[in-house]
């Protein structure tokens, strides 16, 4: 089988002369090593060097909201819920800090839980908002999934939030569990 593939390109090789036999002796290897690098090699390596990038970017991102819900509930005060409910603070804080552009969806859980999705929301406002949120209305995480998208600076978020004056309510950082 090899003998039958090859058998051409001997023979093209043997009707060369010298020269050219050198030529294409070294030049093929020059040539195919050089095609590998820009067809496999490079492109693997840009996508394994973003693909790093993003993970570094997520671990911070990740170190940092841990930081910023600890330090929050360091903050908190008292807050009376008697006439208020969740899902009402959380839509006049999100009015009042601008955040409607980037809410998807907001419903209140079985658990007396309320569940938010954001989309491309910017770092900055989404911890300003969870700072107000933790400070003034002693709301807590339940869980919190983060998701990178292309845009700099933005995420794609989805938080199960619950207040303090509800006992089983769990004050650690999602990131802990």
């Amino acid at each position: 089988m090899f003998k039958t593939i090859l058998q051409p390109l001997i023979e093209f090789y043997e009707l060369r002369e010298p020269r050219e036999q050198i030529i294409l002796l070294f030049g093929i290897p020059i040539l195919v090593t050089l095609l590998f690098y820009i067809a496999i090699w490079q492109p693997l390596q840009t996508k394994n060097t973003k693909l790093q990038n993003t993970l570094t970017q997520e671990k911070s991102f990740t170190e940092w909201f841990e930081q910023q819900n600890s330090s929050l509930a360091d903050k908190a005060t008292t807050f009376d819920w008697s006439s208020n409910n969740l899902p009402t603070v959380i839509e006049t804080t999100l009015r009042e800090n601008n955040l409607n552009p980037w809410k998807k969806r907001i419903f209140q859980n079985q658990k007396e839980e309320t569940v938010i999705t954001f989309e491309e929301i910017p770092y900055d406002k989404l911890s300003r908002w969870i700072r107000i949120l933790n400070s003034q209305y002693q709301v807590v995480f339940r869980s919190a999934n983060f998701t990178a998208v292309k845009t700099q600076g933005t995420i794609d978020v989805k938080l199960t939030l619950a207040t303090t004056h509800d006992t089983s309510a769990n004050t650690q950082s999602p990131f802990n569990r």
